[in-house]
C-alpha cells in the first residue's frame, strides 16, 4: 500500500470517527433527557465537543497510529454530521458551524503535530494542553458571538 493510500484510509477513518461522536452525544441526549434540559452551548457545550474530538483524535494517533494531518477528518466527520442533523431535526443548516468545525480541527491538528514532533517533545504536555483548550476556548468564543 502506497502512503497516499494510507493517508486517505487514515482520513476515511478519521471521517467516519468525528461523524460517529455526534452520532453518540445525539444517542445520548434521547436516552438521558434529563441531560438535554440542562445542556448549553455556552457553559458545557464546547467542553463536551471538543473534549470528546480531542479524546478521538488522541485515541486516533496513540492507538491506530494516525499522522496528526489526519486529525482535521474528525472534526470534519463532526461538522458534516452536525449540519445533517441540524437539516433534518430543524429544517435548516447552515454552513458556517461546519466551517468553525474545520478550522478548530485545523488548530488542533496543529498542536498535535508539535506533540508528536521529535524536535518539540520537550514541551509535549503543554501542546496536548493546547490541543484541547485553544479549540474549546475559541468554540466558546464562537457560541458566544453567536448568541448574542
Amino acid at each position: 500500500m502506497s502512503q497516499k493510500q494510507l493517508l486517505f484510509l487514515q482520513a476515511i477513518a478519521s471521517f467516519f470517527a468525528g461523524g460517529s461522536l455526534l452520532c453518540l452525544i445525539i444517542l445520548f441526549f434521547h436516552l438521558f433527557p434529563s441531560f438535554l434540559s440542562s445542556y448549553s452551548s455556552i457553559s458545557y457545550g464546547p467542553w463536551l465537543e471538543e473534549g470528546l474530538k480531542f479524546g478521538t483524535a488522541l485515541l486516533l494517533i496513540r492507538i491506530a497510529y494516525l499522522t496528526p494531518s489526519t486529525i482535521p477528518f474528525v472534526s470534519i466527520g463532526f461538522g458534516f454530521m452536525e449540519g445533517i442533523y441540524h437539516l433534518m431535526a430543524y429544517g435548516k443548516a447552515s454552513i458556517v458551524p461546519f466551517w468553525v468545525h474545520v478550522i478548530l480541527g485545523l488548530v488542533m491538528a496543529y498542536f498535535f503535530y508539535l506533540a508528536t514532533n521529535p524536535k518539540y517533545l520537550s514541551f509535549k504536555s503543554i501542546w496536548y494542553s493546547f490541543a484541547l483548550l485553544i479549540p474549546v476556548y475559541l468554540h466558546l468564543l464562537y457560541n458566544i458571538i453567536v448568541k448574542a
